[in-house]
């Protein structure tokens, strides 16, 4: 990050550094007289963030939720191994709100998060 991509500025009990980045703003924020400490700290990490040129990642789509209808009994261990999926089967079970290894009926809605694994 160039130095013109930020502010630093001091405001009245308030030292402030603000980032702009294409998608967010980050701030940085302390009373003035406790900033000296963290100033390096926090160049540094504005400095972090730099613009994405892997193409891999560029190429990352979000992962959506289905909701599935099962049509036999099973589990979403079972499920997860014919019916592909990005997450862990702990986190299948998070939003659904069994636990790992529950038998579910035939006829049950789930939520399957569905995409690409990241690169």
């Amino acid at each position: 990050m160039r130095r013109a991509d930020y502010d630093a500025r001091e405001m009245p009990n308030v030292f402030v550094v603000l980032a702009r980045v294409s998608a967010a703003q980050i701030l940085a924020l302390a009373p003035a007289a406790r900033w000296p400490p963290h100033t390096a700290t926090t160049e540094r990490t504005l400095r972090s963030f730099a613009v994405l040129t892997e193409p891999a990642v560029l190429a990352v789509q979000p992962w959506r939720i289905a909701v599935i209808t099962t049509d036999a009994a099973t589990t979403l261990e079972e499920l997860a191994r014919r019916r592909p999926t990005p997450v862990p089967v702990t986190t299948l079970a998070l939003i659904n709100q069994v636990e790992p290894g529950t038998r579910i009926a035939a006829g049950t809605k789930l939520k399957w998060v569905v995409g690409q694994p990241l690169p």
